[in-house]
């Protein structure tokens, strides 16, 4: 089966949320599960791949780090 680049990326999505979570915790070591991963990857495209959704769980955990201060901040 030949997936289009949207359909791809999709599917990627679809397989990682429940794996990543939605909790800063749960984003930070998935980061590091990706980071372990592409430190040892079969291939340069792995490696990449592997880094660039490592990055994007950090992105993701502060994001949600910085959600929960901000709304902190209005019930103080």
């Amino acid at each position: 089966m030949t997936f289009s680049a949207s359909e791809l990326v999709d599917q990627a999505v679809e397989q990682l949320a429940p794996m990543v979570g939605t909790s800063p915790a749960s984003f930070r070591a998935a980061a590091d599960a990706f980071d372990a991963y592409a430190a040892k990857a079969p291939s340069a495209m792995h490696e990449r791949i592997a880094a660039v959704v490592s990055e994007e769980c950090r992105n993701a955990a502060e994001c949600v780090q910085v959600r929960r201060a901000f709304l902190q901040g209005f019930r103080l």
